[in-house]
């Protein structure tokens, strides 16, 4: 990781505070207006986040295996996951993809550009396409004292 005072200013826990997607017209909250989420950046390079809508609906069976493939793929499309190493360059952070609940990330490299502000960061991503639309995200996330 590089920085240019040595410091690194993620390492810790942060919670969800908002997740919103633009796409130059309108904006989308695809884990509601309210998700809930955590994303930890630890001090030798490794980082987990996990976020998604709280009011996702309960699965009927709570045996995960023994439930309908709809109603899991409903409460996986909810939420995001993926863990990894990640490098600090700037004003940008890269996490380096080892395992997601999407499995076409596993090995690719997500870029976020990093704002930072007291105890309140916020990550940009750059246009892709979410819901079948190109659209810039933004997540911001407050430190977990």
């Amino acid at each position: 990781m590089t920085n240019r005072a040595n410091v690194n200013p993620l390492v810790g826990t942060w919670r969800l505070v908002s997740c919103a997607f633009h796409d130059g017209r309108s904006v989308n909250h695809p884990y509601g207006p309210d998700p809930s989420g955590f994303l930890t950046y630890t001090p030798d390079g490794q980082m987990t986040v996990m976020l998604g809508d709280p009011d996702r609906p309960l699965l009927e069976n709570p045996d995960w295996r023994q439930n309908v493939d709809e109603d899991i793929a409903t409460a996986a499309r909810l939420c995001i996951a993926y863990c990894g190493t990640y490098d600090l360059h700037d004003d940008e952070v890269a996490h380096h993809v080892a395992f997601s609940i999407m499995p076409n990330w596993i090995g690719q490299t997500l870029t976020r550009r990093i704002t930072l502000s007291g105890d309140i960061l916020t990550l940009s991503r750059p246009e892709s396409l979410v819901d079948g639309r190109k659209q810039t995200g933004t997540l911001v996330w407050k430190r977990v004292e």
